[in-house]
């Protein structure tokens, strides 16, 4: 079911679970530049954010955030520096009381190597990025990334050219960048855009343009 909650003179549109009661905020509060060029979020227990892509893969959105009641409110667009463009994924963490976002460089005329991750200071307007690592050779983010709480990257991958990509999901040492392990997807139908959702110590793939439950598989973060 659906329904529209009216918060801060806005009107917010939710979906509810039937059998759970869960309900899901769809629409973002207004706030900087509006587009729907926002490809993925990370979060914190209290700050949110959005990375934009192709003509805003130089945008980042924050928003405050509330879990219990959950609830979002715009606080500020962060700009990227002249020239820097971030590729798919996004992740957070906090160190010393402070924000930042990891990235991985994408393409969009980067004059920084595809597939360089990054951590950005975004504790002002203007984004500060401190290089980290590359990618293992020629590979780039296809989809998504993820950090896990023991300080493993794990980076959906893909390689290769038009008509011979090789598709992988890959496990790097954070931050020092080493290279631990690589698998290949064993089901053809996640050589695609995938995303990665965790629960507990369990790191769901889950297959780019579905919406269902078949196209979910699990490995561990352990």
């Amino acid at each position: 079911t659906a329904g529209d909650i009216p918060d801060n003179n806005s009107l917010w549109r939710w979906n509810q679970n039937s059998l759970t009661g869960q309900k899901i905020l769809n629409n973002f509060p207004s706030g900087g530049t509006e587009s729907l060029f926002y490809f993925d979020i990370a979060h914190t227990s209290n700050k949110l954010w959005r990375a934009g892509s192709g003509s805003l893969s130089s945008k980042i959105l924050e928003y405050n955030l509330s879990l219990d009641p959950f609830n979002l409110e715009f606080w500020k667009e962060i700009s990227l520096p002249e020239g820097f463009f971030i590729g798919e994924g996004l992740a957070a963490k906090q160190q010393d009381g402070i924000d930042y976002l990891i990235v991985i460089t994408g393409f969009g005329g980067n004059t920084l190597v595809t597939g360089g991750v990054f951590e950005l200071d975004i504790s002002g307007e203007i984004a500060i990025p401190y290089f980290k690592f590359n990618l293992s050779e020629n590979r780039h983010v296809y989809g998504d990334f993820y950090l896990s709480t023991n300080n493993k990257l794990i980076v959906n991958e893909r390689s290769g050219v038009t008509g011979n990509f090789e598709y992988r999901i890959s496990q790097y040492s954070y931050p020092d960048g080493l290279h631990e392990v690589s698998i290949t997807p064993s089901n053809p139908e996640f050589n695609s855009i995938n995303s990665f959702w965790n629960s507990g110590s369990t790191l769901y793939v889950v297959k780019g343009g579905t919406a269902d439950i078949p196209g979910i598989r699990s490995i561990s973060t352990d």
